[in-house]
């Protein structure tokens, strides 16, 4: 009876053995040597990776594992040819002329990156009026006043605020006397959800017990209670609402809410609302309206000079100002000035042209070759941009009725009254132009409207539109009706939107309104 095989308990025979494909059951019984498989060399490749963590570099090895690595060249010869090139390829150093290039093109992509830290350029006016309101805030112990931030999307509404509390605790006599809560009202799976983000990030400012636990029912309450049982001495409270259009209901109770918590006695609170939509007060109830003050702050859409300012000045800050040639900034801050404004864009498409710029083999700056790839590219990754190209002529006519309100409102919900009013009288005059005839809308406005409200149905089936009803209004004879519906894009944002009618449109007049 054959004794039985001892095999080692770890170490560099068993990784061996696992390499090769021979690794069989230590209690298994002599016999004929098992099937050896073969694994791919992508799959022994990783295999040996991960055994080379916990042991040193083969290559490097002492002299006396030479015998054990003839052995592995001689067992797997497509293995040891490869790790060598690999090692090689790695080992060796970048060529002089590369490598400060490499550099320059990595520190130009920390500079356009969104989250970026800084001064921000073309915004001091905003953020004085910021700083101001909530500096008199934290002084008087908390104001009556809603701080009210609007603007498009992109127009550096958050940074700016936040820029303006960190201003603020930079503040010595400031610093101790305030606590910051920031709640993304997007990122909340339901309005409702607001109260139990409020309670949690109190509970980890440790102005509650920690061990507390509230329920998403008594939350609006126990909220409540806590502003309303404050004392004289304590910090205020400082709470950003982002996004707050999420909160808004048909009969406005959770933003009426939210709002009256400033009309208690003594909150010792300073409430900043940021939102997309310029009117949102105008649109709320009346009795929200009427006893709350707000306090503006408006950022109007990023204009070509300063969206070139705010792209050579991060540059500069990364010391990569070598890394775009100056008329590719110019080309990117036309480009995005002329359809939404929105900085985010213009450092999105920087991003993707110096990523198709580090894949080229040349070492020239960014020039608008790549600029304009990385547009393409952009445009082609939404689906939604080629189904606007795929429209028929009323519809296509109907979305930039939708843009143009949307432009000239600064905002990105739209009464659907107003759009389709400018349907009617765009298509009327694109219909006496082609037919060389006086325009005329007597007659005509009614089947327009019938018509737009179509268009509205099949857009929305589309998902490129959504609409939704803000709140109730009681008419004269007291019958509760719903007001709007309002419009905003779904699948699209007012830049891609752009550019995809300025490709499918062929009438030189609606591309001149396009591109004003």
């Amino acid at each position: 009876m054959a004794a039985k095989r001892k095999w080692p308990a770890g170490g560099h025979h068993e990784a061996s053995r696992r390499i090769r494909g021979k690794m069989r059951d230590p209690h298994q019984k002599d016999g004929p040597e098992p099937h050896i498989v073969r694994q791919p060399i992508p799959a022994l490749l990783a295999m040996q990776r991960r055994i080379r963590r916990k042991m040193p570099d083969p290559l490097r090895q002492a002299p006396a594992t030479e015998t054990r690595l003839r052995r592995c060249r001689r067992k797997m010869p497509e293995l040891w040819e490869v790790e060598h090139r690999e090692l090689a390829e790695h080992d060796q150093p970048l060529a002089p002329s590369s490598a400060p290039a490499a550099g320059l093109f990595v520190r130009a992509a920390s500079a356009m990156t969104p989250s970026m830290s800084g001064p921000m350029p073309c915004r001091q006016e905003q953020q004085s009026q910021l700083f101001a309101h909530l500096c008199s805030a934290i002084r008087t112990k908390g104001s009556k006043k809603v701080l009210y931030v609007s603007g498009m999307p992109g127009t550096g509404k958050t940074a700016s605020v936040l820029h303006s509390i960190r201003a603020l605790a930079q503040q010595h006599d400031l610093r101790r006397k305030f606590i910051f809560l920031h709640v993304n009202a997007m990122c909340l799976g339901k309005p409702q959800a607001v109260y139990g983000e409020i309670w949690r990030q109190l509970k980890h400012a440790g102005l509650v017990a920690r061990s507390r636990f509230v329920s998403s029912c008594a939350a609006p309450r126990e909220v409540e209670s806590f502003f309303l049982h404050r004392k004289r001495d304590d910090p205020v409270v400082v709470l950003l609402i982002d996004e707050v259009d999420c909160l808004a209901t048909r009969n406005q109770a959770i933003l009426y809410r939210i709002f009256s918590l400033i009309t208690l006695p003594r909150p010792q609170l300073a409430l900043v609302a940021i939102s997309n939509n310029i009117d949102l007060p105008e649109r709320l109830l009346p009795k929200v309206c009427t006893r709350l003050g707000f306090d503006r702050v408006d950022f109007r859409s990023y204009t070509r000079d300063e969206i070139l300012e705010i792209l050579q000045s991060r540059l500069e800050t990364h010391q990569a100002s070598e890394a775009f040639r100056s008329d590719t900034l110019k080309f990117c801050a036309a480009r995005v000035a002329g359809h939404s404004g929105d900085v985010r864009k213009a450092l999105q498409l920087c991003r993707r042209a110096l990523d198709l710029r580090r894949d080229g083999q040349s070492q020239e700056p960014v020039t608008i070759h790549y600029l304009r790839r990385a547009d393409e590219d952009l445009l082609q990754a939404n689906p939604c941009v080629r189904a606007v190209g795929g429209l028929g002529v009323k519809p296509r006519l109907f979305l930039l009725s939708l843009l143009l309100e949307m432009r000239e409102h600064q905002a990105e919900q739209m009464h659907a009254k107003k759009v389709a009013q400018r349907y009617v009288k765009l298509h009327l005059a694109r219909s006496a132009l082609e037919q060389d005839v006086e325009f005329d809308l007597r007659g005509q406005t009614l089947r327009g409207y019938d018509e737009a409200t179509t268009l509205m149905e099949r857009l929305e089936a589309c998902t490129l539109l959504r609409r939704h009803y803000v709140n109730d209004v009681v008419d004269e004879t007291g019958i509760t009706r719903r007001s709007g519906p309002f419009l905003s894009l779904n699948s699209l944002d007012m830049d891609d939107l752009s550019v995809a009618l300025q490709d499918a449109e062929t009438d030189p007049v609606l591309v001149d309104l396009l591109t004003k």
